[in-house]
């Protein structure tokens, strides 16, 4: 279970600074966004967590592959050439990027039921106030 918070933890801080630079449109927790709930999906725990019923997961599967081309196309991880791009082309690249991620975003949510909304924006509210996610600790509380 470590290995998939881990995990989790590790794509929030890849789109953290693709994230940053977004309006803050989206509603906030003390002042500081949430993020879009595509990121709290990727990980196979919060999928569980929220009951994913199979012709969801199946219709979420092809919804998450093009989240890691798009997070691939960025070459922000390792092999990339993020680096080496101007502040021009870094900066078109995370536009298309968010542009995409939205749009995914969209379409991920779509796929959830109205309870699991809320449970997704519960356990993103748990993440960004504690730094993690355990099943464990939001069943007691």
């Amino acid at each position: 279970m470590r290995r998939y918070l881990l995990g989790m933890l590790a794509a929030i801080s890849v789109l953290a600074p693709a994230l940053a630079q977004q309006p803050k449109a989206e509603r906030t927790l003390f002042g500081s966004r949430l993020g879009p709930a595509i990121v709290a999906l990727e990980s196979p725990t919060v999928r569980q967590d929220i009951k994913l019923s199979d012709a969801q997961a199946d219709k979420l599967k092809p919804i998450l592959e093009a989240l890691e081309d798009a997070k691939k196309k960025v070459g922000d991880g390792r092999g990339g050439d993020f680096q080496r791009l101007s502040p021009e082309q870094k900066q078109a690249r995370r536009a298309e990027f968010r542009k995409k991620l939205d749009e995914l975003n969209e379409q991920a949510v779509a796929v959830l039921a109205d309870d699991q909304r809320v449970r997704v924006r519960q356990i993103q509210i748990w993440i960004r106030r504690d730094g993690h996610y355990s099943p464990m600790r939001s069943a007691r509380s």
